[in-house]
């Protein structure tokens, strides 16, 4: 898990406060100064951690420890009992195009109800817009069309008897134009 995973551990100051008092400082200090691995291995493996203090072994218990796992860039994950979900959240390029051409598809359903069209009415659908909405058309150009029911998407500037609508998807500016055909 460590792959995916960084672990910040702490003592639980409310146990180990009033057990060892002014020794506190230098427990926490040791604690933060150890490996957080090492520590969270001893503490499962033998239900204690030995430090160091000030020359003297202190035994910590497993429960007076604060464990907190932390997900690295990239990654969500959550387990339990030694076993864990790991999910990369990386976005890819293909991601990044799907993600477009879906939020186009929200855009352009909106605009086919502000235009007042019906659910089964058929539209031609123009555009305008930079190489990475060229790409999501190029991409995914037969889904947009079968969902928003069109009969053509060209890429031009939207003639003046289309309803436009000029958007902003992912920081990608868009014209989009819907006509009833």
């Amino acid at each position: 898990a460590e792959e995916y995973f960084t672990y910040t551990v702490k003592p639980r100051f409310d146990l180990l406060g009033p057990k060892y008092g002014k020794l506190m400082s230098a427990i926490a200090k040791a604690i933060s100064s150890a490996k957080a691995t090492e520590l969270i291995r001893s503490a499962r493996e033998n239900g204690k951690v030995t430090i160091d203090v000030n020359g003297e072994s202190i035994a910590i218990l497993e429960n007076e420890l604060d464990v907190r796992a932390h997900d690295k860039e990239g990654f969500c994950a959550e387990g339990e009992g030694g076993y864990y979900v790991v999910l990369d959240t990386t976005i890819t390029p293909e991601l990044m195009l799907e993600g477009i051409a879906r939020e186009m598809v929200s855009k352009i359903q909106n605009m086919r109800r502000e235009a007042g069209f019906e659910v089964e009415d058929k539209i031609y659908l123009y555009y305008s817009g930079d190489d990475t909405i060229d790409r999501v058309i190029k991409t995914h150009g037969e889904e947009i069309r079968t969902d928003i029911l069109a009969l053509s998407i060209e890429r031009t500037f939207p003639p003046k008897d289309c309803f436009m609508r000029e958007w902003n998807i992912n920081d990608h500016k868009v014209k989009i134009g819907v006509k009833k055909a």
